[in-house]
């Protein structure tokens, strides 16, 4: 007989449950049937939900819920409508006939009931599902494959044209150290604008979806405007300058949309391991380097072998490629739909990037990277040195290119395998300190000590272009890592590009700088002074760079230990108004500077 006490008064039996789909108390049923899962032991712990109910997708009827969960064993339900992914802990995973995320989630807090698929999909909505989590979260699943693609034509796109660029610019065109530093700039700066393709993909759609048509449009210019040069035959160098910017603008905007998505993509990953997506992402890419650096230098040596590629075949080459290995792979990216996206407006987009630049988990570290990469400031004759002094022919320039993008791949996997834990004050101190000594040891070349020893030019030539490859691509993920954490949902894009333009375009205010040392009275790098054998201002360059380099670290407590360390600052949620503002005239300070300047020079040619 049924116990009458107070406690259980009304309360249904459970034969009397309702096990259909429109029950709450039905759901858990059949989820405890479909898993084999036992009824929470007591004492209870709650389970939160979120549901949406729509066409299609069957209504979850509330009534009676937390009774009828109650004599199922259950925990009662707590339904509410706005827990955010990241709260809600454990994301239902659907299967071909439940419903997609991110429609439900549910979070057992403390433990307790586990669930991985949802309400039944009933009707012609089952055509068109997400899917499962762990597609999302992995690289090579059909609906991801256009990541690892895009983030592989990246590689190969910046790497193939170096070394015949290099030749092109000093051997065809008689080019000027400033004149190739500018070229240089020209295909760096685009690189700053990556908040504009950050920002535009969050508040403009196009065919309804925010990141494929723009990985596709990027795709499309890059290729156009190589095609363009391989038509040219020759290109001078206002020609070569602009198709460059045109086409490295088109590359941004595939890689934006591939970090965006990825950094999507992320949130799915386990907690603990957060990153490692986006570490094999630049894995790929660098490996394309590798591979882009090698083919370069292989097949752009006719005057040499007396077989290979004119530059105009090289451009032809770099045309076609994006045509046949990102578009189709774009097209194929899973990205969520508009309705389930929560596309934001501008003024909101415009409110989330002030409310992110003004904490002080961003703008601390983020004026620690841009003054750290402010002073990397390059010896811009370097590339003249090496063949007018030296005699390197174009084969050997692409032999320290293809080390050099090899060197990074092995310190990106030697991060990403043995210091993903380390400390980044650390790894920052360690790497600058050995990237100065290898930057110092060009002294020995420019004086030509190394001959006297009986050692090759060659050896200390990779020196520095090498093994600062190396340290650079254990120091480079870190700080992708940390700008991936402070990324707000809905506002990925944006956001990430934003923290990305303003150590880009640092590096860009380094160039220049590069250029600026040219100009100081009795430092003349020009070719004619190289082929001379005055070797002044090489010298007084080198050991200045050298130097400026190191001056960063006296601000290295601006930026976190680690990723604890980071969370510790982001939970403080401290806001600094100044600090905001300081972040956003730097970037559109920096922006306007290194754009003009850039101008001008080319102009000048």
């Amino acid at each position: 007989m049924r116990s009458t006490s107070s406690d259980n008064t009304n309360r249904p039996g459970p034969k009397e449950i309702d096990e259909s789909p429109a029950s709450v108390a039905g759901v858990a049923r059949f989820l405890q049937r479909k898993r084999g899962l036992r009824p929470l032991p007591k004492p209870q712990r709650t389970l939160s939900a979120t549901t949406c109910n729509g066409g299609g997708y069957g209504a979850v009827q509330a009534q009676n819920a937390n009774a009828r969960s109650r004599a199922d064993g259950l925990a009662p339900l707590d339904i509410g409508m706005n827990l955010d992914v990241e709260e809600a802990g454990t994301l239902l995973r659907p299967t071909p006939e439940y419903m997609p995320e991110p429609r439900a989630y549910a979070h057992a807090s403390g433990g307790g009931l586990e669930t991985d698929s949802l309400l039944p999909r009933h009707g012609k909505d089952a055509a068109a599902l997400s899917p499962p989590r762990a597609k999302l979260a992995n690289l090579w699943a059909p609906v991801s494959l256009g990541l690892p693609a895009a983030y592989f034509f990246i590689g190969i796109a910046t790497s193939f044209i170096t070394t015949p660029l290099q030749v092109y610019m000093v051997q065809d065109l008689d080019a000027e150290p400033a004149a190739q530093n500018t070229l240089n700039v020209l295909t760096t700066l685009p690189w700053s604008f990556k908040l504009l393709f950050g920002f535009l993909s969050d508040v403009q759609p196009v065919f309804g979806a925010r990141r494929k048509p723009y990985m596709i449009i990027g795709s499309l210019m890059h290729a156009v405007s190589f095609l363009m040069l391989a038509a040219l035959g020759e290109p001078s160098m206002q020609s070569l300058s602009t198709l460059m910017w045109v086409a490295t603008m088109g590359e941004i905007m595939v890689d934006v949309m591939a970090d965006t998505l990825a950094v999507e993509r992320s949130r799915y990953e386990p907690s603990e391991g957060r990153g490692q997506m986006q570490a094999t992402c630049y894995a790929l890419r660098f490996f394309g380097s590798v591979l882009g650096a090698g083919t370069g230098t292989l097949v752009y040596n006719k005057d040499a072998w007396g077989w290979g590629l004119s530059f105009a075949q090289v451009c032809f080459v770099l045309g076609v490629f994006p045509l046949l290995f990102v578009v189709p792979f774009a097209y194929m990216v899973w990205e969520k739909p508009l309705s389930e996206a929560g596309a934001k407006s501008v003024p909101e987009q415009c409110r989330d990037i002030w409310n992110t630049v003004t904490l002080d988990a961003v703008w601390m570290p983020m004026t620690f990277v841009y003054i750290y990469n402010v002073m990397q400031i390059p010896n811009v004759a370097w590339s003249s040195f090496l063949q007018l002094d030296l005699g390197f022919p174009p084969w050997a320039l692409g032999i320290m290119t293809t080390t050099g993008a090899i060197m990074t791949f092995l310190g990106i996997v030697a991060f990403k395998k043995f210091f993903f834990k380390t400390s980044w004050r650390y790894i920052y101190i360690s790497s600058t300190l050995l990237c100065t000594t290898f930057s110092l040891l060009q002294l020995v070349l420019i004086f030509h000590l190394n001959r006297g020893l009986g050692i090759s030019d060659y050896f200390f030539a990779l020196g520095d272009d090498v093994m600062s490859a190396y340290i650079n691509g254990i120091q480079f993920l870190p700080v992708c890592i940390m700008y991936m954490k402070l990324c707000p949902g809905g506002s990925e894009g944006a956001t990430y590009a934003m923290l990305t333009t303003l150590g880009n375009i640092a590096l860009c205010v380094a160039s220049s700088l590069g250029n600026v040392f040219t100009y100081i009275p009795g430092w003349d790098v020009s070719n004619a002074a190289i082929e001379r054998g005055d070797m002044y201002g090489m010298w007084h360059i080198t050991i200045c760079t050298s130097v400026l380099s190191t001056l960063p670290l006296m601000l290295l407590f601006l930026l976190p230990h680690g990723h604890e360390a980071q969370l510790e600052l982001q939970a403080n949620k401290h806001r600094t108004t100044l600090g905001g503002i300081a972040f956003l005239v730097a970037l559109i300070g920096s922006l306007t500077w290194t754009s003009s300047e850039a101008v001008i020079t080319v102009l000048g040619e």
